[in-house]
């Protein structure tokens, strides 16, 4: 079922749903970040589940009865259930800084494009830039994330820095690169795999006015990535039964 088509109407959060991903395009200039849905897995087997649980036979529902089912659950507070229901995100362009606190959220599965094979291509391309006297604002921002005129103006310090670095240092290798490199640096690629019941721990958390806004600008592109039924699950449980401050 298509979200744009939706003729189940599970609640009416579409204004709520829009204003969310309005926040998050007001600063989609500011922040790089991009969220795919890779995979969705076990809803049905969550259902079933509770199935057991209660003695009945939830198998063959349609996606309205496991809405329900699973709102039940969430009303409940029984959301262990919920770990049933895995999801898999591929994220793209975020910092080093989201991405400590994102692998801070233990409850779920992290691959990571290697810093090593991003280091390259930045050392070449900034290596040539060098040569002309000048560095390039564009490509700064293309792999640091700059959201003020002070920030950039360190990153570029640091960025000389790294090339005089390699300069005096010719046979040290990425690795000891790395720990030259600023968090605001963009880490590439990202795959996580999370639970529907640690990802409303982490929607609840990181979408809190309190929260690192580079994480609560992804965050909101996690709810908006999901199939319908999840998604409206997850903005009643963050808004309607925990009710945060964003």
């Amino acid at each position: 079922m298509s979200k744009n088509n939706s003729t189940v109407g599970y609640l009416d959060f579409t204004q709520l749903i829009l204003e969310l991903i309005k926040k998050s395009e007001k600063y989609k200039d500011m922040f790089k970040a991009t969220v795919e849905l890779q995979q969705v897995a076990g809803i049905e087997t969550a259902v079933i589940g509770m199935g057991y649980s209660h003695g009945k036979d939830y198998r063959n529902l349609s996606e309205e009865e496991q809405f329900n089912k699973l709102k039940r659950l969430i009303d409940l507070g029984h959301m262990s259930v919920l770990e049933h229901i895995t999801i898999s995100y591929s994220i793209h362009n975020i910092t080093r800084t989201l991405l400590q606190e994102l692998a801070r959220h233990r409850i779920a599965s992290y691959t990571v494009q290697s810093t090593r094979f991003t280091l390259k291509k930045v050392v070449t391309e900034f290596s040539d830039i060098m040569k002309c006297g000048k560095i390039d604002p564009k490509q700064v921002k293309k792999y640091f994330y700059c959201p003020n005129e002070a920030v950039y103006n360190q990153t570029v310090d640091i960025i000389r820095n790294m090339l005089d670095f390699l300069k005096k240092n010719p046979k040290a290798g990425n690795d000891s690169l790395k720990y030259l490199l600023p968090e605001n640096f963009y880490v590439s690629n990202v795959m996580m795999t999370i639970n529907f019941r640690s990802l409303l721990n982490l929607l609840e958390l990181r979408l809190s006015k309190n929260a690192l806004f580079e994480f609560r600008n992804l965050a909101i592109k996690l709810i908006a990535v999901l199939p319908l039924i999840l998604e409206e699950l997850a903005i009643y449980y963050i808004f309607e039964i925990k009710r945060i401050n964003w």
